[in-house]
């Protein structure tokens, strides 16, 4: 035989097991990685304050008066991207002219949010079975 046809064997022999479909039962496998990741869970990030002022108040106070401006600065050209930063740099304006008793209830808002979902994060490593029970 040829040096080539030793070559093509090789190459053929490493495709087949690098890329051919497993031979094993990978279900078990998959139920362990889904129980384990389910506890690999982000931590919850608190919510900004502006953030939330936008939630709450675009249907009934930012919207109208947004809606007027941008009438009054919309181009032909304007592309949606225009348009979502318009509205963050708008609400960021309104959200400064607000008062300080909105903006203590908007933080008091955001931290019993942040709070409940630190409380939920924290919970969820409570194991309910042994790891024995997680075998296929």
């Amino acid at each position: 035989m040829g040096s080539w046809l030793i070559d093509v064997q090789k190459v053929g022999n490493w495709f087949r097991h690098r890329y051919q479909a497993r031979k094993e039962d990978t279900d078990g496998v998959e139920e362990i990685i889904r129980a384990m990741s389910s506890f690999g869970d982000l931590r919850p990030k608190r919510q900004t304050d502006l953030s939330k002022y936008f939630e709450l108040y675009w249907d009934e106070t930012i919207k109208p008066a947004f809606e007027v401006l941008w009438e009054g600065f919309r181009l032909s050209s304007s592309s949606p991207k225009k348009r979502v930063s318009f509205v963050r740099k708008f609400t960021a304006e309104a959200f400064s002219r607000e008062s300080e008793e909105v903006h203590a209830s908007i933080r008091e808002i955001c931290d019993e949010e942040y709070e409940a979902a630190m409380e939920a994060w924290r919970a969820r490593t409570d194991w309910k079975d042994c790891p024995e029970s997680y075998r296929a």
